[in-house]
């Protein structure tokens, strides 16, 4: 090992993106990693609402975007790694969860061609919150994995809203209905959409419809979590 990452391993040593314990190899602990294959999305997966067919919600909803895919449920092990990647300063989470993410599309959507990547952004009131900006380091981080051009400025948050999760159902769709703006034209292009978790779709709907206003051809969506019926066990939701 040469001496720049013996120093590199020292000051910043590989963590599990779950627990944060710090490890000798890259990747999860061996307690996480047992612990996100049961939260897995596998077998029949649909292909629209991104859910096992049993979870299908096609019926419920109406999207205007192509497809959505994501790599886990919205509950334990995973659950745990996304929000302290989303709560606490942990950047290294991106690494793991990009990869996871960017690994998924490409087997959901392997014949897709995409011109660009782009994130459901956050309003600049809420966006000082935050120490940084974890959707970004997601999509940065699923965007080198696949070879993809990432633009961080496509959509704007124009409209501050409220949390979706302190929201019924109901009234959540109305909540982003004209938040999200797309800052320049698509015209013919297809367009691939990351967030961290996808709960009624309603937030990666908006956007979509957007995104297509500005001329998109179609609009793919990637989130690292997807809560099916009862499967999300938290509160802090934020899709």
């Amino acid at each position: 090992m040469k001496l720049f990452e013996r120093l590199e391993s020292v000051l910043f040593p590989e963590r599990c993106p779950c627990c944060g314990e710090v490890l000798n190899a890259k990747g999860p602990c061996e307690d996480c990693e047992n612990g996100l294959k049961e939260q897995l999305i596998t077998g029949k997966v649909c292909r629209y609402c991104g859910h096992e067919k049993q979870y299908c919600e096609c019926k419920k909803y109406h999207y205007l975007f192509e497809g959505v895919a994501a790599p886990f449920y919205n509950r334990d092990t995973a659950q745990n790694g996304v929000y302290r990647f989303k709560l606490s300063y942990a950047p290294y989470c991106a690494k793991y969860f990009g990869k996871m993410m960017a690994d998924v599309f490409s087997q959901r959507f392997k014949n897709v061609s995409i011109d660009v990547v782009c994130i459901v952004s956050t309003h600049t009131a809420d966006a000082r919150k935050r120490d940084y900006d974890y959707v970004a380091l997601l999509a940065k981080r699923c965007a080198k994995e696949l070879g993809l051009k990432f633009d961080p400025k496509l959509l704007k948050k124009v409209r501050k809203t409220d949390r979706q999760h302190e929201l019924t159902a109901d009234k959540r769709q109305a909540n982003v209905k004209g938040a999200y703006k797309a800052m320049r034209r698509l015209d013919g292009k297809t367009v691939l959409l990351i967030d961290d978790i996808k709960t009624t779709g309603y937030t990666l709907n908006e956007c979509s419809k957007q995104l297509r206003m500005a001329g998109a051809e179609k609009v793919y969506c990637l989130t690292a979590l997807m809560s099916a019926n009862n499967t999300c066990k938290t509160d802090k939701t934020e899709i």
